[in-house]
């Protein structure tokens, strides 16, 4: 967990970044990655977080990653996708790569 993004709209927030997650070959799909998520949520919450984001890129071979995160109840941060950290402009031509990628977060309803 990176506790300082780069990504602007969390670092400028505040909110902590799971950063690089992977579960790998024989390992997926035992609830890893969802165990995972769940540490890294209690400590930012005893951290004192109110939220807690990542970043998912979006072509096939993150949807299984795609679908875990919104069943655990993280949510685009509507700023739209971002490439290279840098948000998408309209009408703007980016690759569709690792860097092409779609911020969500988890609020924990923890506002000061």
């Amino acid at each position: 967990m990176i506790w300082k993004s780069q990504y602007p709209p969390f670092n400028a927030a505040k909110i902590p970044e799971i950063n690089d997650l992977r579960v790998s070959g024989r390992f997926l799909r035992q609830g890893i990655a969802a165990a995972l998520v769940a540490r890294f949520e209690e400590l930012a919450v005893a951290n004192g977080c109110a939220a807690i984001g990542l970043s998912v890129g979006l072509y096939t071979d993150f949807g299984p990653a795609q679908r875990l995160y919104a069943k655990l109840g993280f949510i685009p941060d509507g700023k739209g996708v971002a490439w290279n950290n840098q948000p998408a402009e309209p009408g703007a031509s980016v690759r569709v790569d690792d860097d092409l990628l779609l911020w969500v977060v988890k609020d924990f309803g923890q506002h000061p």
